[in-house]
C-alpha cells in the first residue's frame, strides 16, 4: 500500500473520483514516491483548469512525470481543456514591479503544451499553434489599469514552432502571424525573431507587413508605454527593434525608409492622443514625448534617410486622463497604522522580548482586518487579494517567537474561498505563491546575495520564516482540494523561494 505522507481526505477523495493511482496501486510497479506522483497526476485532473495545467507543468519540470504516450494524451486533453480558462490572454505590468497574474490563461496554457510537446509531436504541435491565433487580439486598457497583453508566451512558441518547419514553409507561417498583429506590443518580439533568421526572403516579407501595421495600428496609452519603454526594463524597445530591423533591410540592398517612416508615423500619432497622467511625463513607468523623439530622430538621422524629426513641443497630448494611482495596497488608514505599529515594534524589540506587546498588538490588527470596510478593491486587484497581501504584510513583521497559530489560521483561510479562485486563478495563485514562500527554501545564490543586502541594512520583505511550518501544517490539514492538491505539490516538487 502506498504511503501518502500528507494527502488529505479532500484530496484522496477527488482522487479517487477518476480513479487514481493510489486505487491502482496494489496492481503497480514503481517506488512509493512514484506512486505518489501518479495519484497526485490524477487528482490534479479533476481540478480547475487553471491549477491542473500549474500541477502539470510542475511535475513535469521537476522531473516527476515522463512523457509517455499516456502522458503526452493528458497534455493534448489539456490543451482542449484550455478554454475553460478563466482569462484568455496572458498580462504583464507596463514596467517592472507591477504584480501582475500568473500565466494560467488560455493562450499561454496552450502555448505552453504545444512547447512541450515539441519534440514528440511535431507535426501536432504546428497544426495546433494555427489554432491558437485567432483567439489573440491584444485588448484596449484605459488608464485606470496598469496591465496589459504580453505578447511573449506566443512569442517564444511561434520561434519553436518556426524550428520545426522546413525552410519553404516558414514564410507563410510568418506572414500569417504578422497580419495578426493589432498593438505595437507585439512587433518588438517578432522583430527579434526575425533578426535571427536565416532567410532574407522571409525578413522583407515580414518588414513590409510591420511597416503597414505601423502606419495603421492605434494603441492604447498603456500599450504604448509598454511598447516604447523597454528598455526601462532591460529589454529593447520598438524603436530600438525597428531601427535593428531597417538595417537589416537596407544590408539585402532594400530601403529601409518605408520601414522607419511608418515608424515615425506610429510614434507621432500615438503621442498626440489622449494619454495617462502618470506615464505621460516620462516617470518610471515610461519615457517621455522627448525621449521618445530624440531616440527616434537619432535613429533616423544616423541612416541618413531625410526623414522629418519628431519635435517633442509639437507632439503634445490632446487630453491627460488619470491614471492608476501609486497606492500598491488598496487599504484603509487603520490597517497602513497596524502595519506601521508593527515595524516600529520590530525595530524597538526584534527579539519579541516583550510577547505581551507583541501578541496584543498582532490580535489588535488582525481584528482590523477582520472588518470589511478596511479592505477594498482596486481595478487590478481583488479584494480578497488585497486582503491576503494584508496579512502577509503584517506576518511578514512578526517574530518567530510570537504565538501566531489563529492569525495564520486566517491568514490561510482567505484560500479558500472559492469564488476567489474560481473569478481569478491567476491572482489567487499568486498571492498563494507568496504565502508559500514563508515556508520555502532560499536557493545558496539567493541566500548569498540576500546576506549582502542584509548587511547594507536592506528588508527583504516575505523571506522564509518559522511560521511556514504552520502554513504547511494548515494547508495539509485543509479538506479544500486545490489547496490539498498544493500542500501534497510541495512535498512532491517543491520550489524554492521565489520560484514560480
Amino acid at each position: 500500500m502506498v504511503l501518502l505522507k500528507y494527502v488529505t481526505t479532500a484530496a484522496l477523495t477527488a482522487a479517487c473520483l477518476c480513479g487514481t493511482s493510489a486505487q491502482r496501486a496494489p496492481g503497480m510497479q514503481g517506488t512509493p514516491k512514484a506512486l505518489e506522483v501518479e495519484a497526485l497526476v490524477d487528482a490534479a485532473r479533476v481540478l480547475p483548469v487553471e491549477y491542473k495545467a500549474d500541477i502539470l507543468f510542475r511535475l513535469v519540470e521537476a522531473s516527476k512525470v515522463s512523457l509517455t504516450e499516456e502522458k503526452l494524451a493528458l497534455f493534448e486533453e489539456l490543451f482542449d481543456q484550455a478554454g475553460q480558462a478563466k482569462a484568455v490572454l496572458p498580462l504583464r505590468g507596463i514596467y517592472s514591479g507591477v504584480l501582475h497574474p500568473l500565466r494560467l490563461d488560455a493562450v499561454s496554457i496552450r502555448c505552453r503544451v504545444l512547447r512541450l510537446l515539441a519534440a514528440h509531436q511535431p507535426d501536432w504541435v504546428v497544426i495546433r499553434f494555427q489554432e491558437v491565433l485567432p483567439s489573440i487580439k491584444a485588448p484596449r486598457v484605459g488608464c485606470n489599469t496598469l496591465l496589459v497583453y504580453d505578447p511573449s508566451p506566443v512569442e517564444t512558441t511561434l520561434e519553436r514552432v518556426l524550428g520545426l518547419l522546413r525552410p519553404g514553409e516558414r514564410p507563410a507561417y510568418l506572414t500569417a502571424y504578422a497580419t495578426r498583429i493589432s498593438s505595437g506590443v507585439e512587433i518588438p518580439g517578432l522583430v527579434g525573431i526575425l533578426l535571427g533568421s536565416a532567410y532574407p526572403s522571409e525578413i522583407l516579407q515580414i518588414a513590409s507587413i510591420i511597416a503597414g501595421k505601423l502606419a495603421s495600428i492605434e494603441d492604447c496609452d498603456r500599450a504604448f508605454v509598454l511598447a516604447t519603454g523597454g528598455a526601462k526594463d532591460g529589454g529593447l524597445s520598438l524603436i530600438e527593434r525597428v531601427a535593428e530591423l531597417a538595417d537589416k533591410v537596407a544590408g539585402q540592398g532594400f530601403s529601409p525608409e518605408p520601414l522607419l517612416r511608418s515608424l515615425r508615423s506610429y510614434l507621432a500619432r500615438q503621442l498626440v492622443l489622449k494619454r495617462c497622467a502618470d506615464t505621460a511625463d516620462g516617470s518610471p513607468r515610461g519615457r517621455s514625448a522627448a525621449e521618445i523623439a530624440k531616440l527616434f530622430n537619432s535613429a533616423a538621422s544616423s541612416r541618413n534617410l531625410g526623414l522629418e524629426p519628431l519635435e517633442p513641443e509639437q507632439l503634445q497630448p490632446a487630453e491627460l486622463l488619470p491614471g492608476a494611482g501609486t497606492e500598491t495596497l488598496p487599504v484603509s488608514s487603520e490597517v497602513r497604522g497596524c502595519l506601521t505599529g508593527l515595524r516600529r515594534l520590530r525595530e524597538r524589540d526584534p527579539e519579541a522580548a516583550d510577547r505581551g506587546s507583541w501578541e496584543n498588538t498582532l490580535e489588535s490588527c488582525v481584528q482590523v482586518l477582520r472588518r470589511p470596510d478596511t479592505i477594498k478593491a482596486s481595478e487590478d486587484l481583488q479584494e480578497d487579494t488585497v486582503r491576503a497581501a494584508a496579512y502577509r504584510a503584517l506576518l511578514d513583521q512578526t517574530p518567530p517567537s510570537v504565538a501566531a497559530g489563529e492569525f495564520v489560521e486566517e491568514y490561510v483561510t482567505i484560500f479558500e474561498n472559492a469564488r476567489w479562485r474560481s473569478e481569478n486563478p491567476g491572482e489567487w495563485l499568486n498571492a498563494f505563491q507568496l504565502l508559500l514562500d514563508f515556508a520555502r527554501k532560499l536557493d545558496a545564490g539567493t541566500e548569498g546575495e540576500f546576506g549582502k543586502l542584509r548587511k547594507r541594512g536592506v528588508i527583504i520583505p516575505g523571506l522564509p520564516s518559522p511560521h511556514g511550518r504552520l502554513i504547511l501544517q494548515r494547508l495539509r490539514a485543509s479538506r479544500d482540494p486545490v489547496l490539498a492538491a498544493y500542500a501534497w505539490l510541495e512535498e512532491l516538487a517543491p520550489l524554492s523561494w521565489g520560484q514560480r
